[in-house]
């Protein structure tokens, strides 16, 4: 099979041309490749690339340019086609988590189904260099609480947040310290996520940490994502000691670039981090040299069974060397509003804070 190569240019015409023939004199066709799909090379004469599409929108076939004006429209990546087909037809098979030591949810020793499934990655990144890894700060000392910082969603705040993991503070608050901070992005009124909020909290003011953008294969990315991190390293530092990273949506997503960070020095080290409901994560390409090996920071990842808005949950899993995942049965939200299922998994997030922080 052939090389693949990744779609890079058209953001502003939604792709890029895709003519008949080789030659750019050759009929264009009426649709255009995406940006971000990922094509097979079939033949290629100079800088003229034909193809066959194996992810995101556009025409099956056809020519492309690889650049025009100097300017790079395709970027080959690493790994094979082949590779790449058994990841897809792994991801439309019903997902399930290995189970070790008895532990529901526990993620086994990596196998090679997910050897070839963590190549997804290797195709949405460069090769920058990775950066080393340090070690696991201590366990946290038995004179004081492990804390946790949280991290709240698009159009979240503190009060927010307080309230969407209500279960857990109701569990936990005798072995956890539990902080928050808020994103420094005030949304404007007419944000639908505000008029959606706002029968609820009359009062507040709703924050996201940066703004979001989405590929055509629904992968996020964001705008403004340097100051964001910047911003939640200055909570870590006026919350310290900070011991774990706990994030809901947008929060979630950002709390992987912490625990990158993290894990290779570059701010306060955590004992572990805890996702609730994560976008596909575009955003490990604008920052390629944190995700180029798996973390080994202690991760546990929630998600709702029936969660449209965000469904990265399984990408997620496979940024870290050993990942734990939990589930509930309902929709966007941290806990399930029937309150024995909450209370079940508010018991669980409450289990996995406190053995990964304390533990030798």
């Amino acid at each position: 099979m052939g090389r693949l190569w990744h779609v890079l240019g058209g953001t502003d015409k939604g792709g890029i041309l895709v003519r008949e023939g080789q030659t750019i004199a050759s009929d264009a066709l009426a649709q255009r490749l995406s940006t971000s799909a990922i094509v097979e090379q079939l033949e290629l004469i100079g800088e003229r690339l034909r193809y066959v599409l194996r992810a995101g929108t556009g025409p099956v076939t056809g020519w492309v340019s690889l650049r025009i004006r100097g300017k790079d429209l395709l970027t080959p990546l690493e790994g094979s086609a082949h590779d790449f087909l058994a990841v897809q037809k792994r991801r439309q098979a019903t997902y399930t988590i290995p189970t070790q030591a008895g532990k529901e949810g526990k993620v086994a020793e990596e196998s090679a189904e997910d050897q070839v499934e963590r190549l997804v990655f290797g195709f949405l990144h460069n090769s920058t260099p990775a950066l080393n890894f340090v070690q696991l700060p201590p366990p946290v000392p038995t004179q004081r609480k492990p804390r946790v910082l949280c991290l709240h969603g698009t159009a979240g705040s503190v009060k927010v947040m307080q309230y969407s993991i209500s279960a857990l503070l109701g569990v936990a608050k005798n072995d956890v310290d539990f902080v928050f901070f808020e994103g420094q992005l005030e949304l404007e009124e007419s944000h639908p996520m505000v008029q959606l909020a706002r029968p609820f909290y009359p009062r507040e003011v709703f924050r996201q940490w940066a703004l979001p953008t989405e590929t055509d294969f629904g992968w996020r990315s964001y705008d403004g994502l340097e100051v964001a991190v910047e911003h939640i390293k200055r909570g870590l530092r006026e919350h310290e000691p900070v011991d774990a990273i706990l994030g809901f949506s947008q929060g979630s997503n950002l709390a992987t670039i912490i625990a990158a960070q993290a894990a290779k020095g570059l701010c306060p080290p955590l004992r572990c981090v805890v996702h609730f409901c994560c976008s596909q994560p575009g955003w490990t390409r604008q920052m390629p040299e944190l995700f180029r090996e798996p973390l080994p920071v202690p991760a546990l990842i929630v998600r709702g069974e029936q969660d449209t808005v965000t469904t990265g949950a399984d990408e997620i899993v496979v940024l870290y060397r050993a990942a734990e995942i939990a589930k509930h049965s309902e929709d966007h939200r941290p806990f399930p509003t029937k309150k024995d299922e909450a209370r079940e998994l508010a018991m669980k997030v409450r289990e996995f804070l406190v053995r990964t922080t304390t533990a030798e």
